[in-house]
């Protein structure tokens, strides 16, 4: 876990520190909830099949993220939900790239090399993280870029076009025309 700081930072960013909250810790001390701990905490990526006992420091890193995220969620400003939702986003992905990885990286053992029924296991694993981070990369994109609504009261013509997977989609309405007109290359 660590907490990132770009190269090319100015020490003045420090004097603008957005508190969005503060509490009191167990010892009594007081904790500022800032704005930077959303993007700039950050954990090293740890497979699930060695997970050990996260460390003091760690646990306080993970408490001030995700106080930070629940905060940024909750309030009133858009940039700020967005900036949460965008982490969140990006942890989903880089743990769905995490366990494909994992996954790929499993070997059969020794007393297994030649048996079908573990091969067959090993694929069926390898599969599920693929289609598992090809579902959530697609739902983020989804997320990303939502369909095009439009809402259309007493237009003489009204032409909405938008291009999907290389082919276009498109869409005319005029006044004299009662039906509508759908291409798909």
């Amino acid at each position: 876990m660590t907490k990132k700081k770009p190269k090319n930072e100015l020490a003045k960013r420090d004097e603008k520190k957005e508190i969005l909250a503060s509490y009191k810790n167990a010892d009594g001390k007081e904790v500022s909830i800032e704005r930077c701990h959303i993007k700039d905490i950050s954990f090293c990526p740890t497979p699930i099949v060695s997970m050990g006992k996260a460390s003091e420091e760690n646990l306080l890193y993970l408490s001030l993220k995700l106080k930070a995220v629940k905060i940024a969620l909750k309030s009133e400003s858009k940039e700020l939900q967005n900036e949460a939702i965008g982490e969140i986003l990006g942890d989903l992905v880089e743990g769905a790239y995490q366990d494909k990885v994992i996954a790929y990286n499993r070997a059969l053992t020794e007393n297994c090399e030649g048996s079908s029924k573990a091969f067959r296991e090993l694929q069926k694993i390898r599969q599920a993280a693929d289609i598992h981070l090809l579902n959530i990369i697609k739902t983020i994109r989804d997320i990303k870029n939502p369909p095009v609504n439009a809402i259309v009261k007493k237009a003489e013509q009204v032409n909405i076009a938008e291009q999907i997977n290389q082919g276009d989609k498109q869409v005319n309405i005029a006044k004299n025309q009662n039906s509508k007109n759908i291409q798909n290359p």
